[in-house]
C-alpha cells in the first residue's frame, strides 16, 4: 500500500496528463510515467525499508500493458503489481476504457504466469466479480448499487428503479437482497462526483440490515485476525477435558464435534499416524489412536501456529520452515530420550520461536541474518534488534496460554547451566530445547562449524539425556527422512 502510494504522490503531474488528457497518446507509458525518484529510493534504503523499496521500483513497469520484467518477484511486488494494474484497468479515464472487475481478472489470467493465480483466485471470493461500488442492471431493468455481498447474494441500494419511485417496492436508494441469477448486466466504474454519497449509500442502516441477516453471512474484505495474545476459549476448555484424570470420551466426541476446524485437525492427525494413510471417519476412533493428551498438544500447536501466521510478511516461509524443522527435532529427541510427552516438548518448540512472527523488525527483514557462536541459545538465532527478547517473551506467551508451570520453567531456564532445583524431567526437557535448536541450525543452515561452547553444551545435553553419539546419529538420519529441510537463499551468517 505505501508503495502504491508513492507511485503517484510522487508523480501526480505526469500521471495525470497520461491518463485523464488527450496530450499524451502519442507517447509511450515508459516516456510519461514509470520515473522513481532517487532522493526517494535512497531514503527507502537509508531506513532498510526493503520491501517498500522493492515494491516502489514497479514504478518503471506498472503502467505498461505486458511487462516482461516480472519474471521472479517476491510476492509483496506481485501483490502490488496485481493492485495497481486493477486499478488502472477499472478506474474510468480517457487513454484507455474502463474494464469491468470481472473482465480485469479475465485480462489479467490471459496475460499472467500461473504461479501467479494463487493471489488472483481469492478475488473470487471478495470482492467477488460484483464487487461493493459497482452497478449492476436486474432483469426487471432496475439499476442497484451493489453494497456488500454474501455467499449467495449481492445486497444492493435501489439507484435507478424502471417504474415510477413513487412505488413502494420501487423507492430509491431501499436495500434489497438481489440472487444473483437475477442480475443481467454489471457496469464498470463509474466516476462519483459527490463523495457524500459514500456516507449515505454505506449508512448504519446497512450495518443493521446485514447484522440481521439469518440464512446468510456476509462476506468481509479482510478475514478476522484472532488475537495471539490468549489461547482461544474453546481450545482451553478442550485442553482442560483431555488432559482431566476421568475424561468422559464421549462429552469430548460431542464437543469436538461442535467445533469443525477442532475435529477436522484431530481426524487429519490421526490419518497422518495410521501407517497405511486411511482417511479416519471417527473422531473417538481418531482420539484413541492419538491419546488424549496428545490430542490437546495436537490442537494447542494448530491453534498457535494457525495464529502466528495470519498475516503476510518475507521470512514468514523461512520462519516457518525452520519452527517446524526444529518442533519435530524436538519431538524426535524427548522419544529418544523416552520421556512421556513428546508433543509437549514439540508444542513448547513452537512457543519458544513465536516472537520471530511478531516482532515488528523481523517483520521488515528480507535476510536472515544468524549468529554463529553459542548456537543452542535463542537470541543467537537472529542478530536483529530485539533478539535478546526472544525468550523472555515466549515465556509471556506460554503463561498467557495458561501453560503447564512445567512447561513455563523449561523455557525460563534453557540455555542456562543446569539447575540442581529442577527435576530431571525439566532439566531434560530444556536441554532438549536447546540441542533442537543447535541440531535444527545444522540441518537448516549446513552450518557444521561449532565454538567450544557449543560443543561443551552438546556433551552435557547427551549425558543429561542418557543418549549415546550413535543413538543421535541414527536420530538426525530420521529427521532428515521424515522432513523436507529446504532453506531459503535469504539467510546470511554472521561472522
Amino acid at each position: 500500500m505505501c508503495a502504491s502510494i508513492s507511485f503517484y504522490a510522487l508523480n501526480q503531474n505526469k500521471l495525470n496528463d497520461f491518463y485523464q488528457t488527450t496530450n499524451s497518446f502519442k507517447k509511450a507509458p515508459k516516456e510519461i510515467t514509470g520515473q522513481i525518484n532517487p532522493k526517494f529510493k535512497t531514503l527507502l534504503q537509508q531506513v532498510r525499508l526493503i520491501p517498500w523499496l522493492s515494491a516502489y521500483e514497479l514504478s518503471e513497469v506498472v503502467h505498461r500493458q505486458n511487462p516482461t520484467e516480472l519474471t521472479s518477484v517476491t510476492l509483496v511486488v506481485k501483490a502490488t503489481y496485481l493492485a495497481n494494474r486493477i486499478a488502472i484497468f477499472t478506474t474510468p479515464n480517457t487513454r484507455y476504457k474502463p474494464l469491468t472487475f470481472s473482465s480485469t481478472l479475465k485480462h489479467l489470467i490471459s496475460t499472467l504466469p500461473m504461479s501467479w493465480y494463487t493471489l488472483i483466485s481469492p478475488l473470487m471470493t471478495y470482492p467477488s466479480l460484483y464487487p461493493p461500488g459497482c452497478y449492476i442492471k436486474l432483469k426487471n431493468g432496475n439499476v442497484n448499487l451493489v453494497i456488500a455481498i454474501t455467499n449467495s447474494s449481492l445486497i444492493t441500494r435501489l439507484i435507478k428503479p424502471t417504474s415510477e419511485p413513487s412505488h413502494i417496492n420501487n423507492k430509491i436508494n431501499t436495500i434489497e437482497k438481489v440472487n444473483l441469477t437475477n442480475v443481467n448486466r454489471v457496469y464498470s466504474t463509474q466516476t462519483l462526483v459527490n463523495f457524500n454519497k459514500l456516507n449515505n449509500w454505506w449508512d448504519d442502516n446497512i450495518k443493521a440490515y446485514v447484522k440481521k441477516l439469518i440464512s446468510e453471512t456476509a462476506v468481509a474484505a479482510f478475514p478476522t485476525i484472532l488475537p495471539i495474545q490468549r489461547a482461544p476459549a474453546s481450545l482451553l476448555i478442550l485442553q482442560d477435558q483431555l488432559s482431566h484424570k476421568e475424561s468422559n470420551i464421549s462429552v469430548i466426541e460431542k464437543a469436538l464435534e461442535n467445533d469443525v476446524i477442532y475435529s477436522d485437525q484431530i481426524l487429519k492427525s490421526a490419518k497422518a499416524n495410521n501407517r497405511q494413510k486411511q482417511k479416519v471417519q471417527s473422531i473417538k476412533y481418531a482420539l484413541a489412536m492419538l491419546g488424549l493428551e496428545n490430542s490437546g498438544q495436537l490442537l494447542l500447536q494448530y491453534s498457535l501456529i494457525t495464529r502466528l501466521n495470519q498475516q503476510h510478511f518475507p521470512l514468514q516461509q523461512s520462519f516457518l520452515n525452520f519452527s517446524q524443522l526444529m518442533a519435530n527435532t524436538a519431538n524426535e529427541l524427548a522419544a529418544l530420550a523416552k520421556l512421556e510427552s513428546p508433543e509437549m516438548v514439540k508444542s513448547l518448540a513452537y512457543f519458544a520461536l513465536s516472537r520471530l512472527y511478531t516482532m515488528p523488525t523481523f517483520r521488515l527483514l528480507t535476510q536472515w541474518n544468524v549468529e554463529r557462536r553459542e548456537t543452542f541459545k535463542l537470541d543467537n538465532l537472529i542478530s536483529n534488534k530485539g533478539n535478546k527478547k526472544l525468550q523472555e517473551d515466549a515465556v509471556l506467551l506460554a503463561k498467557s496460554w495458561q501453560q503447564p508451570s512445567q512447561s513455563v520453567h523449561c523455557l525460563q531456564s534453557w540455555g542456562f547451566e543446569t539447575n540442581k532445583s529442577s527435576s530431571l524431567q525439566s532439566n531434560k526437557i530444556s536441554h532438549i530445547l536447546g540441542l533442537s535448536l543447535l541440531m535444527a541450525r545444522e540441518l537448516y543452515f549446513s552450518d557444521e562449524d561449532s565454538d567450544d561452547a557449543t560443543n561443551e553444551y552438546r556433551i552435557n545435553a547427551y549425558r543429561i539425556l542418557e543418549v549415546t553419539e550413535d543413538a543421535m546419529i541414527k536420530c538426525r538420519e530420521n529427521i532428515l527422512r521424515n522432513n523436507e529441510v529446504t532453506c531459503q537463499i535469504n539467510v546470511k551468517l554472521a561472522s
